[in-house]
């Protein structure tokens, strides 16, 4: 029975995973869908409880004015970023002499501890090259935004898809499910409900996190005068989403550009402030808000970063967590059927 079990999973992960990648460009606006329903339903359940309102004029008013803020944010904040991301690099670029400076003093430093050669030509070259390796990325990350909010050319098929399935949502689930066995249709149901469940704990803690961060950053960067405090606090802010890599990426920025823009003392400043927020945000706040949202190890973290960069890009980096939790329950469902002796058997 169990190898019977183990076969037909293999070939219905296998089947799924073709499927997937065969697929991908059409399945794209559906998944783009389903991500906007789940987000939106909440509020539209809201209406219905709280307002009195029919489901379908509570889903119409929710994803009208959801769409409209959104469309409006992102022209507003994209028109803003862009001009804001081609003023840094043109103020990088003027610095040119004291950047100069910095690689010549770094070098001298390094030459009076007898480094070997090959160890000082290659710091000298990274330093050298590390100016437009910032831009670039800075200049990536912003538009990799812009293209992502404007490369839903679809908009009109991705929000009817998404008043469906915040329709019938739930009917879709119980066919679903009907077409399974009686234990995998529990089994569905299930890690259906904590998915959703882990899922909207992380997000609406990683939002606060990551907002509280932008606006200590700004705060922070306008009181030293660092000039693009507002932008620094939005990269903050995004980069926060990513795990471990994104609050280092984002101090990396800020003190380079308060090094070349600014003096030594400047920068040292800004680094001492970044590092006791992040670690403050780290070690005391995070835990407290996200407690054991996740529970997954930071190697786990670490792996769904770089595999939803490699399939996704930057933007796979800000969704790596939700999508290791899917698989995180999935798997374990998995093994749980695999080992029960009629596929019934629950999680506790």
């Amino acid at each position: 029975m169990k190898n019977t079990k183990l076969l037909v999973l293999f070939f219905t992960i296998v089947l799924f995973a073709w499927g997937l990648w065969r697929f991908w460009d059409i399945l794209d606006p559906f998944v783009t869908a389903v991500i906007l329903a789940f987000l939106l339903t909440p509020l539209s359940s809201l209406l219905v409880k709280k307002l009195r309102f029919a489901k379908l004029l509570a889903v119409l008013v929710t994803v009208f004015i959801i769409f409209g803020l959104i469309i409006t944010l992102l022209s507003l904040i994209a028109s803003y970023a862009v001009g804001q991301v081609s003023n840094l690099i043109a103020d990088i670029s003027s610095y040119a002499k004291n950047y100069d400076q910095l690689v010549a003093v770094a070098t001298d430093f390094l030459e009076g501890l007898h480094m070997p050669q090959t160890v000082i030509s290659t710091v000298k070259s990274l330093l050298q090259n590390s100016d437009s390796y910032i831009a670039s990325f800075v200049q990536s990350l912003v538009s990799g935004i812009i293209t992502f909010s404007s490369g839903i050319i679809d908009v009109v098929i991705i929000i009817i898809l998404t008043i469906y399935f915040m329709l019938d949502g739930n009917k879709i689930i119980d066919f679903i499910a009907d077409a399974l066995t009686e234990g995998l249709g529990g089994i569905f149901k299930r890690s259906l409900s904590e998915i959703s469940s882990l899922t909207w704990k992380y997000f609406r803690s990683r939002v606060i996190l990551s907002f509280g961060m932008a606006v200590v950053t700004f705060l922070g960067l306008t009181i030293m005068g660092i000039k693009y405090a507002v932008l620094f606090a939005l990269i903050s802010f995004v980069l926060d989403f990513i795990p471990y890599f994104g609050s280092i990426i984002a101090a990396i920025i800020e003190v380079f550009y308060a090094l070349i823009s600014k003096n030594l003392g400047i920068a040292i400043a800004v680094g001492v402030f970044v590092i006791i927020v992040q670690q403050i945000e780290g070690n005391v706040v995070a835990p407290k808000m996200q407690g054991e949202a996740t529970g997954l190890h930071p190697i786990v973290i670490m792996f769904a970063l770089l595999a939803c960069n490699q399939i996704w890009g930057p933007m796979g980096m800000l969704i790596s967590t939700p999508i290791a939790i899917i698989f995180k329950v999935i798997l374990r469902e998995v093994r749980l059927y695999l080992v029960s002796d009629d596929g019934k058997k629950t999680a506790v």
